[in-house]
């Protein structure tokens, strides 16, 4: 099912974030969320999109970047 959300919009789309304490990732599952987490969402994204990891966060970072003017 991630896959079919996932898959389809671009990646510049894609804003990786950690704010909810409930909802973590896999392998994390039933533990409260931290930002550390983070990375097994890039890594599922990559996975899904089929690109290294790395250009999950060149791309994420660069587009919130924009998005906070830094």
């Amino acid at each position: 099912a991630l896959g079919g959300v996932v898959g389809p919009l671009p990646l510049v789309w894609w804003r990786l974030e950690s704010d909810c304490p409930y909802l973590t990732p896999v392998p994390c599952r039933c533990m409260r969320n931290e930002s550390s987490y983070v990375e097994f969402v890039r890594d599922k994204v990559a996975e899904i999109k089929r690109i290294e990891p790395q250009r999950v966060d060149q791309v994420t970072t660069y587009t919130a970047k924009q998005i906070f003017g830094i």
